[in-house]
C-alpha cells in the first residue's frame, strides 16, 4: 500500500509539472469545434473486439477462470462501476474547473448519458437473450456494469481530461477493473465486457452532444490541437490488446491474445520526433490447439516508442520491446521465456491527452532450460532454444498525463 501511495504521488507530481507545459496549448476560443465522427472512433476498438476477437475466446477465458479461481466471488465491481461518475461529480462539487460553464450543463450531460446507457444496454439484453456464464439468467450481453463504468470514465474525461488528464487515467483504470471483475465473478463473457465498454463510451458521447444541443452549443472545446513542433511530451499510460499468430518450432501454429499495460516516460524530443521508454506488463492468453495446452503466460519487460509527428493529429513510429515470462506454463520445464520484438504503429490524436494506436508487430521467443533438464554438460547453467515466432496486430489507448 505504501508503494502504491508513493507511485500515485509521483504520477500526480509528474502530471502537474507537465501541465505547465501543455496549458499554453489550450484555449477557451468558442470557435473550436468537436467533430462527432472523431469521438465515435473511441468505440471502434471495443466494438470490434466484441464482434470479432472476443467471441472466439469466451469459452477459453471462462475455462481459465474456472481452473484458476473457481471460488472467486467478490462484490467490489458492484460498487466500483459508479466510481468514475462519483469522481466527476465530486470534482465538480469542490469547484474544479471543467469543460461545462455551469453545474446544470454538467448534470444535463450526465442525466442524458445515463438514460442513453439504460436504453442501449437493456434493449440489447432483451434482443439477444444471451445466457450468463454462470447460468443464472439470459441477459448477459452486454455488461451493464462495464457500460456504467466506462460511461462514467468517458464523462470524467470529457469534463476534466483536457486540464487534468490524470483524472482520466484514474477513471479508465477503475472502469477496466470493473470489466475484469465481471469476468472473474463469472457473471459475463469477455465479449459482453468489450461490448459494454463500447456502449458506455458511446452513451457518454451521445449524452454530451445532446446536452450541447439543448443548451444551444456546438460542441466547443477547451483546447486546440497543438502543432507537431509543440507536442506535449509527458508521462503516458498505454492500454493495448492484440491478436497473435504463433509459429512454434517443431510443433503447430496457434493463436493467442495479448493484454498489456505500459508506463512510458519521455526521453528525447526534437523536430517533431519523440522517444519514450518505460516498463510494460500483462498476459498472453494462449488459445488451445492440437497438442498444445490452454494456458496464460504473465510477462514483464521494457519497451520504447520512437514516433514521428508529420502533423498535429498523426504519428508514425516503431516500438522495440523485450519481455520475460518467469516459469511460463506454455513451455513445460523451462525456467524463463524471453521475447524480443518490434512493432510499427500509427497514432491518431483524438484529443491532446488521448490517442488511439493501431499497430502490427513481429517477435521471437526463446525458452531457457536448466542444463540438467536438457542433458547438456553439467558446467552449463542453462541452455536455450527457439520456441516460437509471433506476428501480431492490435490497438492501444494512450493517455498522456
Amino acid at each position: 500500500m505504501k508503494r502504491l501511495s508513493l507511485f500515485t504521488l509521483l504520477v500526480l507530481f509528474w502530471s502537474l509539472m507537465a501541465q505547465a507545459e501543455t496549458d499554453s496549448l489550450r484555449t477557451e476560443d468558442s470557435t473550436l469545434r468537436r467533430q462527432p465522427w472523431e469521438w465515435g472512433l473511441s468505440t471502434l476498438p471495443f466494438m470490434g473486439m466484441a464482434a470479432t476477437v472476443a467471441p472466439s475466446l469466451d469459452a477459453t477465458i471462462r475455462e481459465l477462470r474456472t481452473q484458476s479461481l473457481p471460488t472467486f466471488r467478490y462484490h467490489y465491481d458492484d460498487y466500483l462501476q459508479f466510481s468514475p461518475l462519483a469522481l466527476q461529480l465530486s470534482a465538480a462539487l469542490i469547484g474544479l474547473e471543467g469543460s461545462h460553464s455551469s453545474p446544470y450543463e454538467l448534470l444535463t450531460t450526465d442525466a442524458l448519458s445515463v438514460a442513453t446507457t439504460l436504453v442501449l444496454v437493456n434493449s440489447t439484453k432483451w434482443l439477444t437473450h444471451r445466457l450468463r456464464p454462470d447460468g443464472s439468467s439470459a441477459n448477459s450481453f452486454p455488461s451493464g456494469h462495464t457500460a456504467t463504468a466506462f460511461m462514467g470514465a468517458e464523462l470524467l474525461d470529457i469534463e476534466y481530461g483536457a486540464r487534468y488528464p490524470w483524472l482520466s487515467a484514474l477513471g479508465y483504470s477503475a472502469a477496466y477493473a470493473t470489466g475484469v471483475g465481471r469476468i472473474l465473478n463469472n457473471r459475463h463473457w469477455a465479449s459482453d465486457v468489450w461490448a459494454g465498454a463500447g456502449v458506455g463510451i458511446l452513451s457518454a458521447q451521445i449524452g454530451s452532444i445532446l446536452s450541447d444541443l439543448l443548451w444551444g452549443k456546438k460542441g466547443t472545446l477547451l483546447y486546440e490541437i497543438p502543432s507537431s513542433e509543440d507536442i506535449p511530451h509527458t508521462l503516458s499510460i498505454q492500454y493495448a490488446t492484440s491478436q497473435l499468430t504463433q509459429h512454434y518450432y517443431k510443433a503447430s501454429i496457434r493463436r493467442a491474445i495479448r493484454n498489456e499495460v505500459a508506463l512510458l516516460f519521455p526521453v528525447l524530443s526534437e523536430d517533431g520526433c519523440l522517444l519514450d521508454c518505460g516498463v510494460a506488463g500483462g498476459n498472453l492468453l494462449q488459445i488451445p490447439g492440437y497438442d498444445l495446452p490452454n494456458n496464460t503466460d504473465w510477462f514483464v519487460g521494457f519497451k520504447g516508442d520512437l514516433s514521428y509527428y508529420p502533423s498535429s493529429r498523426i504519428a508514425f513510429g516503431a516500438a522495440p520491446f523485450y519481455y520475460i515470462s518467469p516459469a511460463a506454463p506454455s513451455a513445460p520445464g523451462c525456467v524463463l521465456l524471453g521475447e524480443l520484438g518490434v512493432r510499427a504503429h500509427i497514432d491518431y490524436n483524438i484529443r491532446p491527452h488521448r490517442s488511439f494506436r493501431f499497430f502490427v508487430g513481429v517477435s521471437h521467443t526463446t525458452a531457457y532450460h536448466l542444463s540438467e533438464e536438457r542433458g547438456a554438460d553439467a558446467e552449463d547453467d542453462a541452455v536455450s532454444y527457439p520456441l516460437r515466432l509471433s506476428f501480431e496486430a492490435g490497438v492501444a489507448l494512450l493517455l498522456h498525463l
